[in-house]
């Protein structure tokens, strides 16, 4: 967590509100996707009905320090979908801090989770095994008649499949702080709707097929006076691999409520557990 995100939790916390000059009102609309510490202050903000916020694990503090207003159902959500490599951990969300004076209207969902961790690449299946060599010709003389010659050889070992890779570690949930004087109740709904879960951790990659054993190598051609031998039989198969190892899930994140408001009913109860109301 960069030096800004940590001063802004601890600002709140204490509930110490620093001096800042504020923008004019301030409307949130449409899909905004952070690529850095973002601060948004105004007096009074508006959250628009499908606004969302992504803050790619950014740290986000929203400052009204009139109202938040919000309309219909806007979201601030951790990431959005990508298409990771195998193995892949999955990134871990920054903190969202939210501080009005009056928190009004509909419901905000803040879903600061962290990203699923990405199953493990599966092991390569063995190769083939060689082919075994040809067998030799037999001989023929008038006092033996057909002597000698062999069969084909066996056919070469087939590889080992390769092993499966570890998936990779989910990514930490991140920390909501808010600091609301009144409104967080509307009747007895909550109007932030808060997880803060862990990613999931990613699955091991599956072993490697065992390789195939070579064919046998052929048999000698026959001659006028001999036939021919017979092929040889086909190689073993190869071991097949070892599976991957899971990843780790990732660490839940926390609720800190500083104003002291009642513990939200929608919270599930892991995160009950890690809501930690303000001790005055």
């Amino acid at each position: 967590m960069k030096n800004a995100c940590r001063q802004a939790i601890t600002l709140l916390t204490l509930l110490i509100v620093p001096c800042l000059v504020v923008a004019e009102d301030r409307i949130i609309t449409g899909t905004t996707r952070l690529d850095k510490d973002t601060y948004i202050k105004a007096d009074t903000i508006t959250f628009q009905d499908g606004s969302l916020i992504i803050t790619n694990g950014f740290c986000l503090t929203v400052e009204g320090r009139l109202k938040i207003r919000l309309e219909g159902t806007p979201r601030i959500g951790s990431f959005e979908p990508r298409n990771p490599s195998a193995g892949d951990p999955g990134r871990s969300a920054g903190p969202v801090i939210i501080q009005t004076a009056l928190l009004d209207g509909t419901r905000l969902r803040i879903e600061n989770v962290g990203e699923y961790g990405t199953k493990g690449a599966d092991g390569a299946p063995g190769p083939q095994g060689g082919k075994g060599a040809q067998g030799t010709q037999r001989d023929w003389n008038p006092w033996n008649g057909c002597i000698g010659g062999s069969n084909g050889k066996p056919g070469g070992q087939g590889g080992d499949g390769g092993n499966g890779g570890a998936g990779g570690n989910g990514g930490s949930g991140g920390a909501i702080v808010f600091n609301i004087k009144t409104g967080f109740w509307n009747g007895s709904i909550a109007r932030l709707d808060m997880v803060v879960i862990g990613g999931m951790a990613g699955q091991p990659g599956i072993h490697g097929a065992p390789g195939s054993g070579g064919p046998g190598g052929d048999g000698a051609p026959g001659t006028f006076h001999c036939g021919g031998t017979d092929p040889g039989p086909s190689g073993p198969a190869g071991r097949p691999g070892l599976d991957g190892v899971a990843g780790t899930p990732g660490n839940p994140g926390q609720i800190i409520d500083v104003n002291g408001n009642s513990l939200p009913a929608s919270l599930t109860t892991v995160e009950k557990s890690l809501y930690q109301p303000q001790l005055r």
